[in-house]
């Protein structure tokens, strides 16, 4: 396996959204690479892509669904209130909340959180990698202020750079650690301290403390699908396919696409940065 796998970009329904492009030129401090990503994603929304691929519940290509949908006016609006991107400033990701209204004048009528995870191209422009989100009941105050992290990581940089072979490895050792703990208890052992929980559902949760409250995940695996790590080796991601299942037997009782994001700290250790799952249907026979 070499050191990048494919990169299959996909979106969540739930978002009913859109992919975009935004350009921004190679900066060098942290600050301007935050800056840029966050420029990005605030020119995301005045895009709409035609190569995204969305989960419905499997990928699909995202022109061919909305035409499907028909005519469904509204307008998505997000703003970014986490921000992050590695040392070598080539991939990074934000997120924060979503609403959705259907006109710009009416009252706000679903809400949620989105992730997006962004790869800067040769060409030095910042592009869409995935672009994912979930839903929940509407916030009880204003968004927070944006958090900018990962100071301490890029400042002090592990030698050697990583392989996406060493982000599987990591997500190996998550798998061995949640078949004898669970996986609420092996993803807090293995989280940042701000750590982004987030579920179907439910709000968004920070820090391990926040996997130790999914129970329901007890038995769960799941099967890579893709992902990237940064040419800096301190930012990654996954994603792919989780399957849960019941507490007699290993017939699959449910499956879910998640995406997960992962940084290496100065130290060598992996740590996960964001964990999201969205429910899939199971086929016919639960296979």
């Amino acid at each position: 396996m070499g050191n990048r796998m494919t990169l299959v970009p996909f979106v969540s329904l739930t978002l009913l959204a859109f992919i975009a492009l935004g350009g921004c030129s190679r900066s060098s401090g942290h600050d301007e690479n935050i800056d840029s990503i966050v420029a990005a994603e605030h020119a995301f929304a005045d895009d709409v892509g035609e190569k995204s691929v969305i989960f419905k519940p499997l990928p699909a290509g995202a022109v061919a669904v909305y035409e499907s949908m028909g005519d469904a006016p509204g307008l998505l609006s997000w703003e970014p209130t986490l921000a992050d991107v590695s040392a070598a400033g080539d991939l990074g990701f934000t997120t924060g909340p979503w609403e959705f209204r259907t006109s710009a004048d009416a009252e706000a009528v679903a809400f949620g959180q989105y992730v997006s995870v962004w790869i800067k191209n040769s060409d030095g422009v910042w592009k869409v990698a995935i672009d994912v989100g979930t839903p929940n009941d509407p916030p009880t105050g204003p968004p927070a202020e944006l958090k900018r992290r990962g100071y301490e990581r890029v400042r002090s940089p592990y030698e050697p750079a990583a392989t996406f072979e060493d982000v599987l490895d990591a997500e190996r050792d998550l798998w061995t650690k949640s078949s004898t703990l669970g996986f609420g208890p092996a993803l807090s052992a293995m989280g940042a301290p701000d750590m982004v929980v987030l579920r179907f559902g439910a709000p968004p949760a920070t820090g391990p403390d926040a996997a130790l409250l999914l129970g329901r995940e007890a038995r769960a695996s799941w099967e890579p699908g893709g992902g990237s790590v940064s040419e800096s080796g301190d930012i990654a991601y996954t994603y792919g396919v989780v399957v849960y299942k019941g507490d007699e037997g290993d017939q699959p009782v449910a499956r879910a696409s998640y995406l997960r994001i992962w940084e290496r700290l100065p130290s060598g250790t992996w740590n996960v940065v964001l964990d999201l799952t969205n429910p899939m249907l199971l086929q016919q026979g639960g296979e």
